[in-house]
């Protein structure tokens, strides 16, 4: 009776696992499905991976016995509120008639409601889920380079610019934007050798490559960013001025020096990135044009949404906005305000923007966990300012995965307390 015991726990242990493994999968799918794909949609037949992706990304993680039982053992009042916000975008549609992006909230709830019905056992490594999104956003950049390499970059790049219909499946910000994401799960996941440090710092600069071929700005920003918090999080500054660290840093400045000075194509390249990066943000500020159209726009976005709010709002619409896109901008923190108010504002600004750099200012560099649910955040987080929407999926995706870390932290840090484990998982 006692092997017996024994055999069927060793039976439920792989089937936790499993399921752990599962679950895993599935968030990593909802933080990359979207570029992933994009890619197969490309590669293999353009029929909605993404949305596919994305679907079964939340079927991996909800838990059903939970959900037919209505039970959320992740629940907290941080999920009730992205809820609540999310329904009162659904609601405001049915008054503006603006249908456009309803998808985002199906799915936001959906991922809200999946993510409660679920928890973290102690069995759970977040290295597993790091890990994966690592992989699949590596995967992700190598088709990005290949895409390079093989000139169908530039190809969809003169259809883009050509035509400007829609039609063109490579998109570049979204390929910019994974890059951006595999830089961050780069210094987030934990080498187990040598061999996979390379690889980690190759896949780095890789990135950086990527994204300076897209020309997109706010990317190259967000990787810096990210290295920047990074190494100020884990006091590495030591580490960066030592023997090895400086020549590492030599090294590499010679050889993209080399590149640099030596191809005429990516010297002019990196030149106009940097001009642009420069004068763009004089250009947001002033409405003066020198950086491109971009830069502009958001001037122009910025004084349309300013001029709408002193002609046309009543002292209600101060509280709850003028309605669900009012008219697109470039600007989250504007249009959020424009459309809901001071309460969509806050809301915004506190799930995606002020969440997660409390988090990643406040929380210990021994709390593995909220550490990478809080990097993860970041792609959103540095981009409430300047670039896409308030109700684009990727915000609420990686808010969403930051909630659910934080909602079952008390709990994993019980359990590994009475299992004589640290957050990391080992033994003291």
């Amino acid at each position: 009776d006692l092997v017996r015991s024994r055999g069927l726990g060793d039976v439920y242990k792989r089937q936790l696992l499993n399921r752990e493994f599962l679950r895993a999968l599935g968030l990593a799918i909802i933080i990359i499905g979207a570029p992933l794909g994009m890619y197969m949609n490309y590669f293999i037949s353009n029929s909605s991976w993404s949305n596919i992706l994305m679907l079964m990304g939340v079927l991996l993680i909800v838990s059903y016995r939970n959900l037919f039982e209505f039970k959320f053992p992740s629940y907290s009042k941080a999920f009730l509120g992205v809820i609540v916000f999310h329904l009162i975008c659904f609601l405001s549609m049915q008054f503006t008639e603006n249908f456009r992006y309803i998808h985002f909230h199906f799915f936001a709830l959906a991922l809200m409601i999946a993510l409660m019905s679920t928890r973290i056992n102690k069995l759970l490594n977040i290295d597993l889920i790091v890990r994966t999104v690592w992989i699949l956003s590596l995967i992700c950049s190598f088709l990005f380079l290949f895409c390079i390499i093989t000139g169908i970059y530039a190809a969809q790049m003169r259809s883009l610019f050509a035509y400007q219909d829609g039609t063109n499946i490579l998109e570049p910000i979204t390929m910019a934007n994974v890059c951006s994401m595999n830089i961050i799960s780069s210094f987030l996941v934990r080498a187990r050798n040598n061999w996979e440090k390379y690889v980690i710092a190759t896949a780095i600069i890789l990135d950086f490559y990527c994204i300076f071929h897209t020309g997109k700005r706010s990317f190259f920003f967000i990787g810096f960013m990210s290295l920047f918090f990074y190494i100020w999080k884990y006091k590495l500054w030591s580490k960066i001025i030592s023997l090895n660290g400086v020549m590492f840093i030599i090294a590499l400045v010679v050889g993209v020096s080399i590149v640099f000075f030596q191809n005429k194509e990516i010297n002019e390249m990196a030149t106009r990135m940097w001009e642009r990066f420069i004068n763009g943000i004089n250009d947001m500020v002033t409405g003066s044009d020198t950086s491109g159209g971009s830069a502009v726009a958001r001037y122009e976005q910025r004084q349309m949404i300013v001029d709408y709010i002193s002609t046309n709002f009543q002292w209600y619409n101060y509280l709850f906005g003028s309605g669900y896109f009012t008219f697109w901008s470039d600007l989250p923190y504007l249009q959020c305000y424009l459309d809901f108010g001071i309460y969509g504002f806050c809301t915004f600004m506190y799930y995606v923007f002020f969440l997660p750099l409390k988090t990643l200012w406040k929380v210990s560099t021994k709390n593995y966990m909220l550490i990478c649910a809080a990097f993860i955040c970041m792609p959103s987080t540095l981009q409430v300012f300047n670039s896409m929407h308030p109700y684009n999926y990727s915000n609420w995706t990686q808010v969403g995965f930051l909630l659910f870390v934080m909602a079952n932290q008390k709990r994993i840090t019980k359990l590994l307390k009475n299992s004589k484990k640290t957050i990391y998982g080992r033994k003291n």
